[in-house]
């Protein structure tokens, strides 16, 4: 078995970590422009029914990994087909290439030699990718609905990587590998980074020494109040400041997808869930999520009077509006929306705003486009989101700002 397969075949797994489908069809394409790079794969790789299937599976995976609702989504199994396709394209370069040598060894019966060495840089991708998704997802976090354009930005900068990673992969296979090297070292530092940052903004509980979060309102463990908690950022993150009313302090967390008692992540886009830490249940009753409703509609006419301002200013006064009455009121709504009712609301709310943007150039109304789509963005996923809460939260008496809370305790 040729040297150089194997390092094809290794040579792709930070490749197949971050895409499948470019991956693959930017190596269809280069064996169709060039046969003799590839001479160990089949003739049915550059076929133009091949190219025609990856190139669409690769606009889709293109476009989905541009949604925050659908990369949460194939996060959850992104790391097993990313794994199983290295698999198979490893199966497709050593045995293509090396079908009779591969055909007379073998580990034991009816497990191949080309088999086994395909399982390696398998396991290397599900390894790459899981670590790829912890790391992405702490970054993506500072941004969760993309409003400032993170997840994009990243999502761009991989779909480059790929493309040329893929050529450095057929030209110069040792650089290939010294990349993939480099990739995975990159990766896993970046990761003990996070971690380690993680940790070091949480204090210890005076009651029970459990790490907290700084903007907590009571541990995770012992359920002790904390009298000082501090005030939750735009991205989530603790502030200086400390927090002045405790309920507020509360819907200003679950505004940025937090427990509003330990202020861990919440993992999922619905109304109603437990939080993996505390266990609090999230919306337990409909007086809860419509006091946080209430809370969403008081910051209303301050948004819109700041997208008033910024409207004052042609054309460069349109992105921050964006950015902000995105930051300051429709995230807050975003996060609790399932995926696949966000998606047809997002391309709902996409449509809505192109037809008010071409009256961004006529004066006057030009000054009105950006609280019209503040307010029309608010209310369309207020509807949505009123219905989420009128099906899925039970209607129990108001949930306590602290249940389950034991004594007050200082922070």
């Amino acid at each position: 078995m040729e040297t150089s397969l194997i390092m094809y075949s290794i040579g792709g797994i930070p490749l197949f970590a971050s895409r499948v489908f470019i991956t693959a069809f930017v190596a269809a394409v280069m064996a169709r422009v060039n046969p003799g790079l590839f001479t160990h794969f089949p003739a049915w790789v550059a076929a133009d029914s091949t190219l025609f299937v990856l190139g669409l599976l690769a606009l889709v995976e293109n476009r989905a990994t541009k949604s925050p609702a659908l990369g949460e989504l194939m996060a959850e199994f992104d790391p097993y087909v990313k794994s199983l396709a290295s698999f198979f394209f490893s199966q497709l370069v050593l045995a293509h290439g090396q079908l009779e040598v591969a055909s007379s060894l073998a580990v034991h019966a009816g497990f191949g030699l080309v088999t086994f060495v395909a399982l390696i840089p398998a396991a290397g991708t599900w390894l790459v990718a899981s670590l790829r998704n912890r790391v992405f997802g702490e970054l993506v976090d500072l941004d969760e609905d993309d409003d400032l354009g993170v997840r994009r930005l990243l999502s761009w900068a991989e779909d480059g990587w790929v493309a040329f990673g893929m050529v450095f992969l057929v030209l110069l296979p040792a650089v290939a590998l010294t990349i993939v090297g480099l990739s995975v070292l990159t990766l896993y530092l970046v990761r003990k980074y996070l971690e380690v940052r993680e940790e070091r903004s949480k204090t210890p509980c005076p009651s029970c020494g459990s790490p907290n979060y700084q903007h907590a309102v009571a541990c995770f463990e012992c359920r002790s109040e904390f009298t000082h908690p501090k005030q939750v950022g735009s991205f989530g993150q603790a502030l200086s400041q400390v927090a002045g009313n405790r309920e507020e302090h509360q819907l200003r967390l679950l505004g940025r997808r937090r427990c509003c008692i330990c202020a861990a992540r919440l993992p999922s886009r619905t109304v109603q869930q437990q939080c993996p830490a505390c266990g609090t249940c999230i919306f337990g009753s409909k007086a809860w999520a419509d006091r946080y409703l209430s809370y969403l509609q008081g910051k209303l006419s301050h948004t819109i009077a700041i997208c008033f301002i910024f409207s004052l200013v042609p054309l460069l006064g349109l992105i921050p509006g964006i950015i902000y009455y995105r930051l300051s009121l429709i995230s807050s709504l975003r996060i609790y929306i399932p995926i696949g009712t966000g998606c047809v609301t997002r391309w709902m709310v996409r449509v809505v705003n192109l037809i008010l943007l071409a009256f961004q150039w006529i004066p006057g109304l030009g000054a009105i486009t950006l609280p019209a789509m503040c307010y029309l963005n608010y209310s369309i996923y207020r509807r949505v989101l009123e219905r989420e809460n009128s099906v899925r939260v039970p209607a129990y008496p108001p949930m306590s700002p602290l249940p389950g809370t034991a004594h007050a305790v200082g922070s």
